[in-house]
């Protein structure tokens, strides 16, 4: 007998969750962290945004204010039903390669 997974499994595509504006300043966010990347070491790259308290982080706090509109704005309202006992946010820049 197979396993009925429909009540437990839910793929959820939402399109254009950004407008242009956040991409845009999430890409400047990344090339920050990319030139912050040749400064620091990979340790140093580590960004963690608790749900209470500080943020551990290197970036500067207007960069840090991008991330956390991009996060209280778009992600975490859509991300809080299935985790909404969370301790935090780990984020980061993929600024290794060619995917834009």
């Amino acid at each position: 007998m197979a396993a009925d997974l429909s009540a437990t499994t839910m793929l959820h595509i939402i399109d254009n969750l950004l407008p242009a504006s956040a991409l845009q300043d999430l890409r400047d966010l990344c090339d920050i962290h990319g030139r912050l990347k040749e400064e620091h070491d990979g340790d140093a790259q580590f960004s963690w945004r608790p749900e209470t308290g500080s943020p551990r982080s290197i970036h500067a706090a207007a960069q840090q204010a991008v991330v956390d509109h991009y996060l209280d704005e778009a992600l975490l309202p859509l991300a809080t039903p299935f985790a909404p006992q969370r301790a935090g946010v780990e984020w980061w820049c993929n600024t290794n390669n060619d995917l834009d």
